[in-house]
């Protein structure tokens, strides 16, 4: 019927146009038979030209329908979204595939606008770049303007959060400029994008918290890349100070060359290791180990020299004291072995073949029991054994024998070393020959027998150990009279915490006929206990029958404490990590342990008789210098921090303690000074002060940008309001 229809109208209007252009059929001149048949065979052929042509019209038509399904079904279908919007931002048309990434039915995009489905994050950036589209094609006037791109966040109607890319053109149509928009999802991208952000920012954490120097280089040696602890090795305040220069200027002279050869090799693919020396930009000398590797990009070509060095200068000192320590062992006079956990010996050293007469091939892998011989006495082998399961220090006189079967008196110590878990893993044995010593000894034990008015205590025992006599300085010592002790077993002098083995080396001694020397801790009359340096010679009668025997003391108190303290002292001095310092009432450096010298760069030679305060420098805090005076005129401690100067001239910052040492009479005798370099501390603390400012400023930039997103959703409010819909956020709260 719509055919018959559009048939009829068209007879219609062609018809009356024919009346209006030609004249009436009334005036035209008759037509003969030979006309009308002509006429009509042109009719006829006209009408089958306009059959023609409309059969080729109707497949024209047909292929058009055709073609704009497929082009339908390509814009519906495509893998992106499409949309056209009007100036106001309204979307006039919308494919499915847009659709579907909204999650909203097409007929309902239709006339909203797409801010609607923007974040309000990124609002501003599509506000700009509309802004920018419109006033690019008033520019060039053109019918059709070139695309603009940009990347921001929509939300689905399921509140996903999409990153997409929108292309956008603006275009004539139908008498009317409008946008078309193609949109792709490019969630994927950008999480693989946040995903590598968060990987560089994790790998650059772990580079800048590393302990060690991580840098790059170039081929010509420049610094492309350095870490913190980089700069800190290197002394550079900042990683500008040193870009792009070449590294070749930190390495010392003598290692330059094998520098330059390891990093051409690093640059023809290899990896390397080299040991060396650098001088900071502040003049301070380390010994270094760098491990190179190549670094390649995508393509696989060296573009940088990776290098991860560490601070050896330490473990550097270390070795050249242990060399110091062997050559030191090698050449002292006394011998000195050093035996496995199983005590075989594996080192001896020249002056123990001087004495002994065995060389180290003939020493090595023997158990050091071999200089043991018939007269060696068993209490004192027992007390060593007795120390060596116990774990302890022993330091007694054995008598030995040499390799030609001399014997010999020999002052021994045997020391056990300890490895990092606390068990013994060697011990090491200091013997000194002092056969000439005991000779004399006993010859003078001989003289001192009979005397009784000695400065030490003498008294004489029976054969049963009863006290017969003693003489004034025995009472002197121990405050018994005669009438106090004779007749008394002499072990009265014994008390709680008199060493066992000490008394059970005299026991053997006794039931033995032979002589004990030692020292044992004994009891006063008044209950106080005091070290007895103690000697009991047995004396024999013409039938080499023990008859008495005569015991010397002596007190040796005061001479073990102050050999105690000083070996505690001593080693507690030389072994701690901080640096101390001595000086006399006068504030004069008299003396500096190895960590002194390890913090400050000042031997003890340079240091000795100086006053302290030259390790201040111009940047030195005066406030903590009159503190220092302050506590040293009112001969109290001083604890704080100041800033020193090392002998190279770098500026470090001490944790400085003094204290004041009084003598006898409470006058200060001795300034003692702890110092410790905190510098890591104090420059890891300013580096904290300065992130916290950074999150401060951080957070007060996102307060104003709140403030900001607020705005925007008025003005969302206040255009829909405009629009006749109901506002988007609906209370004050929801703002």
């Amino acid at each position: 019927m719509e055919t018959k229809y559009s048939s009829e109208m068209m007879r219609a209007q062609a018809e009356a146009v024919v009346q209006k252009k030609f004249t009436t059929l009334e005036t035209l001149p008759a037509l003969t038979a030979e006309d009308t048949r002509a006429i009509v065979h042109e009719l006829r052929v006209h009408q089958v030209q306009l059959e023609l042509q409309n059969d080729e019209l109707r497949s024209a038509q047909l292929a058009l329908e055709e073609s704009r399904t497929r082009y339908l079904d390509l814009y519906d279908f495509a893998p992106v979204g499409y949309c056209s919007m009007a100036k106001n931002g309204e979307l006039i048309e919308a494919n499915l595939t847009l659709s579907a990434l909204l999650g909203v039915p097409r007929a309902a995009l239709i006339g909203k606008p797409l801010t609607r489905f923007i974040l309000c994050e990124d609002q501003d950036s599509f506000y700009l770049f509309q802004k920018q589209i419109f006033s690019a094609q008033l520019q060039n006037h053109k019918t059709t303007a070139l695309p603009h791109i940009i990347e921001l966040r929509l939300r689905s109607s399921d509140s996903r959060v999409i990153w997409v890319k929108l292309v956008a053109a603006e275009a004539f149509n139908l008498g009317h400029w409008q946008l078309r928009v193609v949109i792709t999802d490019i969630s994927a991208r950008k999480q693989v994008e946040i995903q590598l952000g968060n990987s560089e920012r994790r790998l650059r954490t772990i580079i800048e918290t590393e302990p060690d120097c991580v840098k790059l280089t170039s081929a010509d040696g420049c610094l492309l890349e350095m870490n913190a602890a980089g700069l800190r090795l290197v002394e550079a305040d900042s990683f500008q100070q040193i870009k792009n220069d070449s590294v070749y200027f930190l390495v010392d002279e003598t290692h330059r060359d094998a520098f330059r050869t390891l990093s051409a090799r690093v640059f023809k693919g290899e990896s390397g290791f080299l040991e060396f020396q650098i001088t900071g930009l502040k003049g301070t000398r380390r010994w270094v180990e760098t491990h190179a590797s190549p670094l390649r990009d995508d393509a696989g070509r060296i573009t940088a020299l990776l290098g991860i060095t560490r601070d050896i200068t330490a473990r550097k000192l270390a070795e050249s004291s242990l060399r110091l320590s062997d050559v030191a062992l090698k050449n002292i006079s006394q011998g000195v072995i050093i035996t496995g956990a199983d005590q075989i010996l594996v080192w001896t050293n020249a002056a123990f073949a001087s004495i002994t007469g065995y060389s180290a091939a003939e020493s090595v892998g023997q158990n050091c029991r071999f200089l043991q011989g018939l007269e060696t006495d068993p209490s004192t082998i027992a007390a060593i054994q007795l120390a060596l399961k116990a774990r302890t220090e022993f330091n007694g006189e054995i008598l030995n024998y040499r390799k030609d079967g001399t014997a010999f008196w020999n002052d021994m110590t045997i020391t056990p070393v300890f490895d990092s878990n606390h068990v013994v893993s060697h011990y090491v044995g200091v013997n000194r020959d002092i056969t000439a010593r005991k000779a004399t000894e006993d010859s003078l034990r001989l003289s001192a027998a009979a005397l009784k008015n000695i400065s030490q205590g003498v008294l004489i025992a029976s054969a049963d150990y009863c006290i017969v006599s003693l003489n004034l300085a025995f009472t002197t010592i121990t405050g018994y009279s005669p009438d106090d002790v004779i007749g008394r077993n002499c072990k009265f002098l014994q008390g709680p915490e008199t060493d066992p083995l000490t008394v059970a080396a005299i026991r053997f001694a006794l039931e033995n006929r032979s002589k004990f020397d030692g020292e044992i801790l004994n009891y006063r009359k008044d209950g106080t206990a005091f070290w007895n340096d103690l000697t009991i010679t047995p004396v024999f009668d013409s039938n080499h029958v023990v008859s008495h025997y005569v015991g010397v003391t002596r007190d040796v108190t005061e001479r073990k404490l102050a050999e105690s303290s000083m070996r505690l002292s001593d080693v507690a001095l030389k072994s701690i990590s901080q640096g101390v310092f001595i000086t006399n009432a006068d504030q004069r450096i008299v003396w500096t342990n190895a960590a002194f010298k390890a913090t400050t760069g000042y031997s003890a030679e340079e240091s000795m008789g100086r006053n302290c305060k030259f390790f201040q420098g111009p940047e030195t805090d005066s406030q903590s210098v009159i503190a220092i005076q302050k506590a040293v005129k009112n001969h109290a401690e001083f604890n704080g921090e100041i800033l020193n100067y090392r002998k190279d001239g770098t500026a470090f910052w001490d944790d400085l303690t003094i204290t004041p040492v009084f003598d006898v009479q409470g006058a200060v005798s001795h300034y003692i000074g702890i110092t410790r370099d905190i510098t890591e501390r104090r420059l890891a603390e300013a580096a904290i002060q300065k992130q916290l400012h950074e999150l401060q400023r951080w957070q007060e930039a996102m307060l104003g940008r709140e403030d900001r997103i607020m705005e925007l959703k008025r003005e969302v409010n206040e255009l829909l309001a405009r629009q006749n819909q109901p506002p988007r956020y609906a209370s004050p709260d929801a703002l």
